[in-house]
């Protein structure tokens, strides 16, 4: 290295990411988010473990060729629940000019890289909700010690709007905090709808017993039991009721997959057709009139937005932050959660077709907003407000 590349390679910063696992949705994400940073003389760093125990059914196994692989101890605390002690290469952390990761309880290797990274007056910021996605009350002992750490970085990227009020709440303030409009690979998504053949169209027709009137109400995620999935079923049967051209798909798997499947037998106008991905998902989506999730709602709003779908959902505690997108009556609606609030909503985009065609349009622009690359630059540019400060 002559002389010219070793002053160009000292004013490189070095950021450095930590997760328990790697999601196959943010593979995209991190690839794009490391050009980015290279563009701007940052060198990033990935690293994680092995998926949740809970999740291991979610076919979740991927890779990311230049992400840096670390041991994970997974201790079961009860009721299905784990908390996780990662092994971290500590040197390499310590020669990075900003760690990020994400604030979680449970992840007991947090605890000593925070009290490390402050002693050693080095930056650290937290990435995630701002509160637990699984919380019922703020008043929580979980929330309550979530909080206690919150104020313990030096900068912070929440999901969405939701959460930077959830953080601002707790006592951050509101210039270290990053809203990174949180999203998934929505061109790709894009593209493979772009992909879906008229046969592949004909042929899930025959399999969803679908007629050119029907009216598609599409469920799209895990089968678990804070999706409400009986509050679904008892509201499809009032839509169908009313409306005998409606129909129900239901992609996923899960817990609760069992329910749907006998809950089904007796309902030839609903489908359960298992978990779909890539081009095949996306022909299910270019078939569907309605997303529908009467439970707890997340990036699933990207899917719909992207394909110019209205997203109806339940008032409820459990939604994670980007349910904050939705905008009620613009490209989208929360309804009471009870089947027939749940159904009256879908009785009246099928009716009002001046509406449907007002919602899908709100759904369109702000697909054209929620986007992985806007994400990309948000956090990007996030990283770099937070290399341009001390260490607090």
């Amino acid at each position: 290295m002559n002389k010219l590349d070793a002053q160009h390679a000292q004013m490189r910063k070095k950021v450095a990411i930590v997760n328990v696992q790697l999601s196959p949705f943010r593979v995209p994400f991190f690839n794009r988010l490391r050009a980015e940073l290279g563009s701007r003389n940052i060198d990033l760093t990935f690293m994680h473990g092995d998926i949740w125990p809970a999740e291991r059914s979610r076919n979740y196994e991927c890779e990311l060729e230049w992400a840096i692989k670390v041991p994970n101890r997974f201790i079961p605390i009860g009721g299905g629940r784990y908390a996780c002690w990662q092994q971290l290469p500590h040197e390499l952390l310590a020669h990075s000019d900003l760690v990020v990761t994400t604030q979680e309880n449970m992840i007991l290797s947090n605890y000593p890289l925070i009290m490390k990274r402050r002693l050693a007056a080095k930056r650290l910021a937290f990435w995630g909700h701002g509160v637990s996605p699984r919380s019922r009350s703020v008043a929580s002992l979980g929330e309550r010690w979530r909080r206690i750490w919150t104020n313990k970085a030096d900068w912070w990227f929440g999901y969405t709007q939701k959460s930077v009020e959830a953080l601002q709440l707790a006592g951050f303030p509101q210039d270290r905090i990053t809203n990174t409009n949180n999203a998934i690979d929505n061109a790709g998504f894009q593209q493979d709808a772009e992909s879906v053949t008229e046969l592949m169209l004909s042929e899930i027709r025959k399999q969803c017993n679908l007629e050119q009137n029907s009216v598609v109400g599409l469920y799209c995620g895990a089968l678990y039991a804070d999706k409400r999935l009986d509050l679904l079923v008892e509201a499809a049967d009032l839509a169908h009721r009313k409306h005998p051209e409606f129909r129900l798909i239901v992609i996923g798997s899960g817990v609760e997959a069992g329910y749907i499947e006998e809950a089904f037998k007796t309902r030839p106008w609903a489908t359960a057709v298992g978990p779909k991905t890539g081009v095949e998902k996306a022909a299910y989506f270019k078939l569907a009139s309605l997303v529908l999730n009467t439970g707890a709602v997340g990036l699933i709003v990207i899917d719909a937005f992207c394909m110019g779908l209205p997203l109806l959902t339940v008032q409820a505690s459990m939604h994670g932050p980007e349910s904050a997108f939705i905008e009620e009556g613009v490209n989208g609606f929360f309804t009471d959660p009870n089947p027939q609030a749940f159904a009256d909503a879908i009785s009246k985009l099928i009716t009002d077709k001046d509406l449907y065609q007002r919602i899908r349009a709100g759904a369109s622009l702000a697909g054209q907003t929620y986007t992985m690359d806007n994400m990309v630059q948000h956090f990007a540019n996030g990283i770099e407000q937070c290399l341009q400060r001390p260490p607090n």
